[in-house]
Parts: C-alpha cells; structure tokens; sequence
C-alpha cells in the first residue's frame, strides 16, 4: 500500500500485511515529521466481494504536543538503510558530547543522543545499537548504581555480542599515554 503525506506529498509504501484489519496505526513521515494515521478496513460487499477501505489522516507537528508522553512519541518511525550503523550517545557533557559526534558523524553512525537514563532505556527497548557510548556518571551521582550500566549488563549473550559498549570513566585505567 502506498501512503502519501498531507504535508509535504512524500510518498512511501508499507506492505499490506503490516497494518492489521480494522486497526488505525500512527507513524511519523519520514520526510517531515508530521503525524500520519493509516486505518485499514476490509469490507464485504452483499455479494461476498472482499473490498479495501483505507483512511489517511495527516496532523501537524503543533498537534502531537499534547502526544509526547505516549508510546507513539517513543517509537518514532525511523527509516534505516540495512547496513547503516547505529550510536546511542549518553554524555552528559556538552565539550564531550560535541567531540563525540563529530567523530561518529566522520564514521557515517547514525546517531541518537539521550538526555537521561529513562530516555536511553526506552530506546535501546526498540533498537539493538551498534554502539552505545555511556559516560559512568550519566544521570547519577554514583557511578556504581548506573541503571544504563546495569541494564546493559543483564542483557541476554547473544544480544550483548552485538553492541559495542564504551564506558567514559576516570575511575579505571586505560593505558592510554
């Protein structure tokens, strides 16, 4: 199915099996970032005939002011291409926060900053990141009850493999000179 954006006309399509029957889903255009809600309903005509009723519904960004604590705000519709790497940056200093996106913007990451610890847990519930870049004192005063840390930690083997995890501490040595 092929869905158009009220505002800015960006077209892109989303398979028909994706949205279910009778449901109305919200998702953000990839282009503009407005609000666009797709209800899909399938009806039956007198003769048995199966027919496709779909409703588009696009709102500005002014209207989602009153949406941003739902879980839709939360699962913003990010458009990724398949090999593209990801960073979540945890840095609550902003002469390091700046080097660090300059470096992984040189290293084509894409990149998403949080700016606390219940924030980055709720992303990392989405996404497995390539990289995660935690400061130990991110959004606590001791480093060793670091909730982002912690949670990490637990995280199953197989998916803990896949992310590269870079702690910035001045507790532990690094050997660097």
């Amino acid at each position: 199915m092929e869905i158009i954006c009220d505002k800015c006309r960006g077209k892109f399509k989303i398979s028909d099996g994706k949205i279910p029957a009778g449901k109305t889903i919200s998702l953000r255009c990839p282009r503009c970032g407005a609000k666009i809600s797709v209800k899909y309903e399938q009806k039956k005509d007198i003769g048995g005939q199966v027919s496709d009723n779909m409703e588009i519904h696009c709102k500005e960004e002014s209207d989602l002011s009153e949406k941003r604590d739902s879980d839709f705000y939360d699962k913003p519709f990010d458009f990724l291409e398949e090999e593209e790497k990801t960073a979540l940056v945890c840095e609550s200093d902003p002469g390091v926060l700046k080097k660090v996106i300059n470096v992984l913007s040189v290293m084509e990451y894409h990149i998403t900053q949080s700016s606390d610890t219940r924030d980055a847990l709720k992303r990392m519930r989405y996404h497995t990141y390539d990289l995660v870049i935690l400061n130990e004192n991110f959004d606590t005063k001791n480093p060793g009850s670091n909730d982002l840390l912690i949670y990490i930690s637990r995280l199953g083997m197989f998916v803990r493999r896949m992310i590269y995890v870079c702690l910035i501490s001045s507790r532990f040595r690094t050997m660097d000179n």
